[in-house]
């Protein structure tokens, strides 16, 4: 498989892995060992619907330009995906979030501890989706940069 199908491949399967991450999110912040299954299907199609046109939303609209853009400064690297990526999935988790209960622009009256959940959980989407990517297209921990300068050494 070619590097450019492999990085097509990421672009494709990645976002889907935004439902399972807020779904094992979810899990973990508000398990009750008496939930039935109906319950925990219900979580994940509501976590499904929540997550994957948005997740490929912003893959396509910013991930997309991010990776050209860090492959052409030869900064392509799975750490530097994943740091941006966090960033970028907090800030827009954050925005996202802040519209269903608070209102538009609204995020100022959200309680603090609100806000640091929703970055977090939005932190870790952002992550979880670019990790993914990563090891579909096969980017590796170091920069493109050092591995070609390494090679004219």
């Amino acid at each position: 498989m070619t590097e450019r199908q492999r990085v097509f491949l990421g672009f494709i399967i990645a976002p889907m892995v935004a439902p399972v991450i807020l779904f094992a999110v979810a899990l973990i912040i508000d398990y009750d060992a008496e939930t039935s299954i109906i319950e925990l299907v219900r979580i994940f199609l509501d976590s499904l619907g929540m997550t994957v046109s948005a997740s490929y939303v912003v893959a396509l609209a910013i991930g997309v330009p991010i990776y050209f853009l860090l492959r052409w400064l030869h900064r392509l690297s799975a750490i530097n995906l994943v740091l941006i990526a966090s960033i970028l999935g907090a800030v827009f988790f954050l925005f996202f979030w802040a519209q269903i209960p608070y209102g538009l622009g609204s995020i100022s009256s959200m309680p603090f501890n609100e806000v640091r959940n929703v970055v977090t959980i939005g932190a870790i989407l952002g992550g979880g989706i670019a990790c993914c990517f990563s090891v579909i297209a096969g980017i590796t921990m170091r920069s493109s940069r050092r591995s070609k300068l390494r090679g004219l050494a």
